[in-house]
């Protein structure tokens, strides 16, 4: 019981103190938009409010992502996954630009899968990516122009948003 007031206290206190903080450095909502984001690669110009970590913009959709940041988690990916909410995605960071390939194998989803240049443009996409079926050959996808970055997200999106190759892309990781 004195373990759970304690933490109450805690609580409170720590709460208090966010709101004293905000409260004396008087800031208003507006003022919120220039604070800079730790680890920014590039800020979309129509943000209503400062973008949450892990997140993907193409014009005016944001997707929120996880990242697939080492050689494991790129060869996992999104596999044996049963679904994928709306808006979310993963985003594969590679160390230099290169054609890399992916495949749908133990990928249960279709797929809109986007590949993402060193400036961050649209450099390929490859719609409605299939699941490979259980005892089919399971062929890679390749783009035909490098890419430092690759985004995957529920088929139909990048048709339902309107993303085409030369499109402008914000990235932004978290803390």
């Amino acid at each position: 019981m004195a373990r759970k007031i304690i933490y109450f206290l805690l609580a409170v206190i720590l709460a208090s103190g966010s709101v004293w903080y905000f409260n004396s450095a008087k800031k208003t909502p507006g003022d919120l938009a220039s604070i800079s984001l730790s680890k920014k690669i590039s800020r979309p110009e129509k943000v209503a409010e400062l973008p949450k970590n892990n997140q993907v913009c193409i014009k005016e959709s944001c997707f929120e992502v996880e990242l697939a940041l080492t050689d494991q988690q790129r060869a996992i990916g999104l596999m044996n996954r049963e679904r994928l909410d709306i808006n979310k995605g993963m985003l594969f960071i590679f160390d230099s630009s290169n054609k890399y390939g992916f495949w749908m194998k133990n990928t249960l989803i279709p797929l809109d899968i986007v590949w993402i240049d060193k400036d961050q443009k649209v450099a390929f996409i490859s719609k409605n990516t299939q699941p490979c079926q259980n005892n089919a050959a399971c062929p890679a996808i390749t783009s035909d122009k490098e890419a430092l970055y690759v985004l995957e997200i529920n088929a139909g999106l990048v048709e339902q948003n309107n993303i085409q190759i030369n499109d402008q892309v914000k990235l932004y990781t978290g803390n």
